[in-house]
């Protein structure tokens, strides 16, 4: 009977450190392979492990690893949903990297760019889009490289109505990112690409110029350009040297540390030709994640201490990227105007018109985008710009 206890107490035991062990392995299963759970929570965890690593590359090694596994799991509203409903701070520099592997895995995936384009979300500065083209370009290479970034936009495109123009263009300056990506970080290779695509060259240049100021995703560019040098602006030709400095504005809301009146009087050291590019770009550089566009409108009014030329400039840039957050929305962006000073508020209504108006399509028209606004005046002001 002792024995016959003995190996009953035994067996139990047995089963009962087996079932832990099994249990022990089944969690540490889920934690290092969440994404198999489908559990959104595990994605947030996830993206938080990337940026608890070491240093910058391996933070971005992390991400894409991280993206590549949320496509093959999620939808991608899903992903979106999760990196959107995070703090400013968790979302601040990586969200937008992140959005460009995903980018790269939907190009991979779809296997061409409209396609990819219509299941990519502007999420974190559209960097989806950015990284659907990078992938585009990589897979191509130099080879016959203008002819191929000439064509690309327009032949995967264009045939596509509920993509507007809006939406095209954040392929032109995926082109810029992409040739960033090619060459190697070599700007003015990049630029010059860029001018064989004519009227959208600035498009394109906007994305090298990103390229070179800010990104920090993974591949073969250096990931610290934080304080990105500007002194070459005039060595470019005269329409690089214009979207260079509006560049430099950008960069000096940085310099800055988020003051507008600081950026804009910073402009002032540059040559008095591309002044107003400057303060376009301080203003492109005032709409962010950690403020609401209303407070961002306030931001702008800092322009006002230098001169009424810095403020104009700022809302024109600051509009421009608001609507572009939106996605062209009239209602989603008007908070940016509702913040003006009254003796500016038609200025910034006119512009906004003149920005949504690019993002419409059929069969939506520029008089139902602006409806929502709530007098006469600022919806008038609305309709002329998206018309002329």
């Amino acid at each position: 009977m002792h024995l016959f206890g003995a190996l009953v107490k035994y067996r139990l035991f047995l089963f009962s450190f087996i079932g832990c062990v099994i249990g022990i392995a089944v969690l540490l299963f889920l934690w290092v392979t969440p994404m198999h759970t489908g559990n959104a929570e595990a994605l947030t965890r996830e993206y938080y492990l990337c940026l608890a690593q070491l240093d910058e590359e391996k933070i971005a090694s992390c991400l894409d690893t991280l993206a590549q596994n949320a496509y093959d799991t999620f939808e991608i509203n899903e992903i979106t949903s999760v990196l959107d409903g995070l703090p400013y701070q968790a979302k601040n520099k990586w969200c937008h990297e992140m959005m460009h592997y995903l980018g790269w895995k939907s190009y991979i995936e779809q296997g061409e760019i409209a396609n990819a384009f219509l299941e990519s979300s502007e999420l974190c500065d559209s960097g989806m889009y950015h990284g659907v083209i990078e992938e585009y370009l990589r897979q191509h290479g130099l080879n016959d490289i203008e002819a191929l970034i000439k064509d690309v936009c327009v032949t995967s495109l264009s045939a596509h109505p509920l993509l507007s123009e809006g939406t095209q263009s954040l392929c032109y300056h995926g082109l810029g990112h992409g040739l960033m990506y090619v060459t190697t970080s070599d700007l003015p290779a990049s630029l010059n690409y860029c001018d064989t695509l004519g009227k959208h060259a600035e498009g394109c240049y906007s994305g090298a110029f990103m390229e070179y100021k800010t990104s920090k995703q993974r591949g073969p560019l250096q990931n610290n350009r934080d304080l990105a040098d500007f002194s070459h602006c005039t060595t470019l030709t005269a329409a690089q040297t214009r979207f260079c400095f509006f560049t430099q504005g950008q960069s000096y809301v940085s310099l800055a540390n988020g003051s507008v009146a600081k950026a804009v009087e910073y402009c002032a050291q540059v040559p008095p030709a591309y002044t107003q590019e400057c303060y376009r770009g301080v203003g492109s550089n005032t709409p962010n994640p950690g403020r609401s566009h209303y407070k961002s409108g306030i931001a702008c009014t800092e322009a006002l201490t230098v001169s009424k030329e810095a403020y104009e400039g700022c809302i024109e840039g600051g509009v421009t990227f608001v609507v572009q957050l939106e996605r062209g929305s009239v209602e989603g962006s008007m908070d940016f105007c509702q913040a003006a000073t009254d003796a500016y508020k038609d200025y910034c209504f006119t512009e906004l018109g003149s920005k949504a108006s690019v993002w419409l399509t059929p069969p939506s028209t520029i008089e139902q985008s602006c409806s929502v606004l709530e007098t006469s005046a600022y919806r008038e002001a609305c309709i002329e710009g998206g018309t002329y």
